[in-house]
């Protein structure tokens, strides 16, 4: 972009380098110039005057609010190619712009992991990228499937890297045999490709949308239980171990996990790991009488695994924040809950949730900015989450404090299945900058 953007006065949190302080934060063709905390002072406002870049520039009072890198999502699914109907990227990239996020990773689902061996795998990165190119939102990273559907033949991944990918991922299906992880991993670390895996027992969760427990039994439901995911989690622990493959843990839920992590960390194992904001808010007895928009996998667990989650987001121990974006349509949704879809839209309302983990938590701003931009940039080694003078200008101006309902109207996804749906909420992004350009303002 041409042209320059001053973002005036907010209150600039740069975790990066360590940077929380009011100042104005100068955009010049796309790129930071400088982040000025010297702003506002009387000799500062003469000394502007002066300056001919500034004399045309776009001025954007932030006041108030929070200045931060774009937020980077590791974990989204998109309808496109073959489920249109839940979502395009054009609609995903635009709900993730009101949503602050910058970049968003597609992970495969549907149609893209139908046959992670073949051409079809291929073609299907090769087409996301192509669409994701012409969008205008936002910045699109691509997993490529792991395994073909039936787990018995690892996915071409150096031709996939060649595609575009940054990653391996099966999305929502764990690999049940130790065996293939491994061999996944070992191939991943030949081409430096980063394996992004929900841990889970495909045994043991199937059939069931929500947590076992005392809830799941007094409505007659089955349940997965923590084991599904704990039994996982150590295992793909050892293999990172084993293999020294670059390993993500996505969507961790439950307080064991938590615990194995801080261990596996403890003893020098580079994995990272991110947590869904539902699982930062919601327990299984929000399910109430079979909320079908609460129904995820992982399952909503406990009020214990919760706090858990939200302790391993402060302290670090879990690394990021990812939506866990899952568009389904209404006839996907609104049935029996047996038969209803799982997930939930995320893209537009991780940060409200995020907040209101926080205030609980009491986890500090710079920490909050950390989970949703520097370390899914780091994970993904994308060179994003910055605010250093010269880095590309992907930012989101955030009014931590301004409500805002969240009604089918005000959702750019073109799904609507979220639990907030006709909710206040508390945190809203008022501008979202993609390579200096403004792609959202409230």
């Amino acid at each position: 972009m041409d042209g320059t953007i001053v973002l005036r006065q907010g209150r600039v949190l740069d975790p990066s380098r360590g940077v929380d302080a009011i100042a104005d934060v100068v955009i010049v063709d796309g790129a930071i110039q400088k982040v000025d905390v010297n702003a506002g002072s009387e000799q500062h406002e003469v000394s502007e005057a002066r300056d001919e870049t500034l004399a045309e520039a776009t001025i954007i009072d932030c006041r108030d609010r929070w200045i931060c890198p774009g937020f980077v999502d590791l974990n989204a699914e998109f309808g496109e190619p073959g489920f249109e109907y839940r979502e395009t990227i054009d609609t995903g990239l635009n709900a993730a712009a009101a949503g602050g996020f910058t970049t968003v990773s597609a992970i495969p689902s549907g149609s893209q992991t139908a046959d992670g061996r073949s051409v079809d795998a291929r073609n299907s990165t090769e087409h996301l990228l192509r669409e994701a190119s012409s969008a205008v939102f936002g910045r699109l990273e691509v997993f490529g499937p792991i395994t073909a559907q039936d787990e018995e033949e690892l996915s071409e991944m150096g031709e996939l890297k060649r595609a575009g990918v940054v990653g391996m991922s099966n999305g929502d299906r764990p690999i049940r045999n130790a065996v293939t992880m491994r061999r996944a991993l070992e191939y991943a670390r030949s081409f430096d490709l980063l394996v992004s895996h929900r841990s889970g027992d495909p045994g043991m969760e199937a059939g069931a949308g929500m947590h076992e427990g005392a809830v799941a039994a007094v409505l007659g439901l089955r349940g997965i239980p923590h084991a599904a995911e704990d039994i996982g989690t150590a295992r793909d622990l050892m293999l990172a171990e084993l293999t020294g493959a670059r390993l993500h843990l996505s969507l961790v839920s439950s307080a064991r996990s938590v615990h194995l992590i801080e261990a596996a960390k403890t003893r020098g194992i580079s994995i990272t790991a991110d947590v869904g904001p539902h699982h930062l808010v919601y327990t299984d007895e929000d399910v109430g009488r079979y909320r079908t928009e609460m129904k995820s996998i992982p399952p909503i667990r406990t009020a214990k695994d919760r706090e858990a989650l939200r302790q391993g987001l402060a302290s670090g121990v879990i690394d990021c924040v990812s939506t866990g974006h899952r568009p389904r349509s209404d006839i996907e949704k609104d049935c029996d809950f047996k038969s209803a879809q799982c997930g939930m839209i995320g893209l537009e309302t991780t940060l409200p949730l995020v907040l209101a983990a926080a205030r609980e938590a009491e986890i500090p701003p710079l920490r909050i900015v950390d989970a949703l931009a520097t370390r899914p940039a780091g994970t993904l080694k994308t060179g994003a989450g910055t605010l250093k003078p010269g880095a590309v200008a992907d930012i989101a101006v955030v009014d931590p404090a301004r409500r805002w309902t969240v009604s089918p109207n005000a959702l750019r996804s073109r799904s609507k299945n979220t639990p907030l749906l006709e909710q206040e909420v508390t945190g809203q992004v008022m501008v979202t900058i993609v390579g200096g350009n403004i792609v959202h303002q409230v």
